[in-house]
């Protein structure tokens, strides 16, 4: 395992085994972990950024082996090896998940009396069970972010009959139990939503005090090269407004099959853009290969998102109606926000409260004489054409106000990173 240089003070660890970093594309977006270490070392903190060699966003490997990266004095990435998989849901993504928890376990014991703070992700669980038990054992102070509701989101995603729900009972035995360990010895807990803070809060089998942390998705001001240039793919749709939805495209999050009929009515109104990769494009590109105001770019870079934002009329967020997404207002959300898109919608709970004056909520289920039904709602954002410029003016107020990530995660790192004394 790679030996650290500590100089005069110790260092903050963050354990994050699943984000894009700058290494898999220059061009890519960088996510909570990613800014956070970022911030730190704006600040002038020592940190080290603990994840694996696999990608799980590209599904290759980033190095061969164990690697170190240092770039300026407190930049260090240390990537630890891991088997990959090809499939998110699969025996051998839960394999690979095991090892990350065994050799983040390994680095800690090796590296605790450097460490001053540790901030791991929940998921995955293995990296947070590990860290929050080590970090008792060591008297290091632990911050376990939850970004989804593992393991229960999948018994929304695969557990829909009895027989699956009781094969899912006994396979997740251990994941249920490491989870409830995890935030029964947890001392900070950091959630992007009150539901999700109270959700870890219920996990724990010892109701002792507790320090919870509201801690939302926030991205960094736009940073755009303004080229001017209209995306070529959208040269065919002058007059059409434009209807984005960027990210990854899986059929047990997102439901895109419910806008099939506005799609065909406004066909030479809006031009429905849904950029990404993932499980589910083949199956959407079939499904919508006749209608030619859908368009698929495919997986597209930091800027060429920026510059598509900004040529877009209103942004889509069809998540599926499930407890993960009630609760949450997930990064996708801030993102469209953070370039004043409003949102088109399809969940009640947290991203309604967010988005009552800066999006509209259908109902995939509603029949065509609701006001809720996708195409109603589309007809509304038709027919009334201060609509638009009114949310989208809200968008930007409650980004600035609420979801800067220079100010969200630098007030985080001063009040809660920096620190490690332990309660």
């Amino acid at each position: 395992m790679p030996e650290l240089e500590v100089i005069n003070n110790k260092y903050i660890l963050i354990v994050r085994q699943s984000e894009p970093l700058k290494i898999d594309n220059e061009n890519a977006r960088l996510w909570r972990a990613s800014l956070i270490h970022k911030y730190c070392n704006d600040l002038g903190l020592k940190s080290v950024y603990l994840t694996s060699t696999f990608s799980h966003y590209n599904k290759k490997q980033r190095f061969d082996k164990t690697t170190k990266l240092s770039g300026k004095e407190n930049d260090t990435f240390v990537f630890l090896r891991t088997p990959g998989y090809k499939h998110n849901i699969s025996l051998l993504r839960f394999i690979d998940h095991l090892i990350f928890g065994i050799k983040t376990g390994f680095y800690i014991i090796k590296d605790r009396k450097k460490i001053k703070t540790i901030f791991a992700s929940h998921p995955t669980i293995e990296g947070a069970f590990v860290s929050v038990v080590l970090g008792c054992i060591f008297r290091i102070k632990v911050i376990v972010d939850v970004r989804d509701l593992w393991p229960d989101l999948y018994y929304d995603i695969i557990g829909k009959s009895l027989i699956s729900k009781i094969f899912l009972s006994l396979a997740l035995l251990p994941y249920v139990f490491m989870t409830r360990m995890t935030f029964s010895f947890a001392r900070y807990i950091s959630a992007p939503t009150t539901p999700y803070l109270n959700w870890a809060d219920k996990k724990s089998f010892i109701k002792t005090a507790k320090t919870l942390i509201k801690l939302p998705f926030a991205y960094p001001d736009s940073q755009r090269i303004n080229t001017g240039l209209r995306p070529a793919f959208l040269s065919d749709y002058k007059g059409y407004k434009v209807c984005v939805f960027i990210g990854t495209l899986n059929e047990n999050m997102f439901d895109f099959l419910s806008i099939d009929t506005a799609v065909k009515r406004f066909n030479k109104k809006i031009v429905f853009v849904i950029a990404g990769d993932g499980s589910g494009k083949k199956t959407l590109e079939k499904y919508f290969c006749n209608d030619n105001n859908v368009i698929f770019p495919g997986w597209i870079s930091k800027n060429e998102i920026l510059n598509l934002m900004q040529y877009s009329d209103f942004a889509l967020a069809p998540y599926i109606p499930i407890d993960n997404f009630e609760m949450h207002v997930p990064n996708k959300i801030v993102e469209y926000l953070s370039e004043g898109l409003p949102v088109i919608y399809s969940v009640k709970g947290e991203m309604e409260l967010l988005l009552k004056d800066c999006g509209l909520r259908y109902d995939a289920t509603a029949n065509t004489e609701s006001d809720l039904c996708f195409e109603n709602v589309i007809e509304r954002v038709l027919s009334d054409n201060s609509l638009l410029e009114r949310l989208s003016s809200n968008a930007v107020k409650i980004f600035k106000n609420e979801f800067r990530a220079e100010i969200v995660y630098k007030n985080f790192i001063t009040s809660f990173l920096q620190s490690s004394k332990i309660p």
